[in-house]
């Protein structure tokens, strides 16, 4: 064999047995490192599972408690309830009525039958209910007429203050008004004063004879200074006095503010001046008389009042007292009286309070009365 192809042959088998020995050839300069042991990486602790706790069961829920209502006396009441009015029916006073029995029987549980007796300018409709038993079951309405001017003018009209308990204003207070007609010389609060200064005749309408208007404008002629009284002309109530008013029969007219807010805004006629010491609540911008010094009007406002007689037992009257007042400080007794014109009370008076301010009026009406004659 030739030497050249044995020397390829030898060092051919050498580069395969290198090859099979590793691939790569191995660093000798540095020993080599034992491999660093480390921990077994172990999931974190955990807390045992553990079942979760009930929550409490709610309360269930009850409605809320009603505030007690007034306590009746024992056995009371029995039967039904006669309520008087000294007017006719659909009068302010008769309306107003009906609706607090409406609010009351579902109170006490029994019926209410309101009685309108009419005539006497309101005293025969006084004396039936005083002739009734002291019990609880006949209560009466009261307005001015009956109850202060009357027993003034007529000292033997068979009854007087002392002979009933006085347990609520059923209404807010009215006022009255001075207003005229559209084409009057009379503009103004001012123009009025001119104008009773310088007539000597002159007349003027009103609702009723010694009513609170009747009353209002009396006192207030007596307080302008060199002012002469006119005539008063007595007329079926509000509506008949505003119709004198529109055929000319008088020069002006005296009328409750819940009646005849609604004509002036309507521009049938001119509202000069609300008689009382402030503006009344359907008439904001008519000035009120008290602006200009006038007194003591507040006292003849018009009054509608629940009574009963004086000698029904305390806690009956108590009773009654109370159950009015629960029915006078409901939503739909409040809505009741925005939406008959009777406005809103401030207030609930009690009886006291009521019996007060009727006792001061008593003698502000009779020193009007006097002046004006009428006594």
């Amino acid at each position: 064999m030739n030497k050249k192809l044995l020397s390829l042959l030898l060092a051919l088998l050498m580069l395969l047995s290198i090859t099979a020995c590793g691939g790569q050839s191995a660093d000798t300069s540095k020993p080599t490192e034992a491999p660093v042991q480390t921990e077994p990486e172990t999931e974190p602790e955990t807390e045992p599972e553990t079942e979760p706790e009930a929550e409490p069961e709610a309360e269930p829920e009850t409605a809320p408690e009603e505030a007690a209502g007034p306590t009746a006396p024992e056995g009371y009441p029995a039967q039904n309830i006669s309520w008087v009015v000294p007017v006719a029916a659909g009068t302010p006073t008769d309306l107003a009525t009906r609706q607090l029995a409406d609010g009351l029987k579902e109170i006490l549980g029994v019926s209410i039958s309101v009685e309108n007796i009419t005539g006497g300018n309101q005293t025969i409709a006084t004396n039936d209910a005083l002739s009734r038993p002291a019990d609880g079951y006949t209560l009466l309405s009261f307005a001015n007429a009956g109850l202060i001017t009357q027993p003034l003018m007529n000292p033997d009209i068979g009854y007087s203050l002392d002979d009933f308990k006085l347990l609520a204003m059923i209404t807010p207070a009215c006022m009255a008004t001075i207003t005229v007609p559209n084409d009057s010389e009379i503009k103004t609060y001012d123009d009025f004063v001119q104008f009773v200064q310088t007539h000597e005749e002159f007349s003027y309408a009103v609702p009723n004879s010694g009513g609170y208007g009747h009353l209002s404008a009396l006192s207030l002629l007596g307080q302008i200074e060199g002012a002469n009284l006119g005539k008063a002309i007595a007329y079926d109530g509000n509506n008949g006095a505003y119709q004198a008013l529109l055929t000319g029969e008088v020069d002006f007219a005296i009328s409750d503010d819940n009646f005849i807010y609604t004509h002036f805004n309507d521009g049938e006629c001119n509202t000069i001046v609300c008689l009382s010491n402030a503006p009344s609540y359907y008439l904001p911008d008519v000035p009120a008389v008290g602006d200009y010094g006038i007194e003591d009007m507040d006292a003849l406002a018009g009054w509608k009042i629940a009574a009963v007689r004086a000698d029904t037992p305390d806690d009956i009257v108590e009773y009654l007292t109370a159950c009015i007042d629960q029915v006078i400080a409901t939503d739909e007794y409040a809505e009741y009286l925005l939406n008959s014109g009777c406005g809103s009370f401030e207030y609930i008076q009690d009886p006291e309070e009521i019996t007060g301010l009727v006792k001061d009026a008593f003698a502000i009406y009779e020193e009007i009365l006097t002046e004006a004659g009428l006594m």
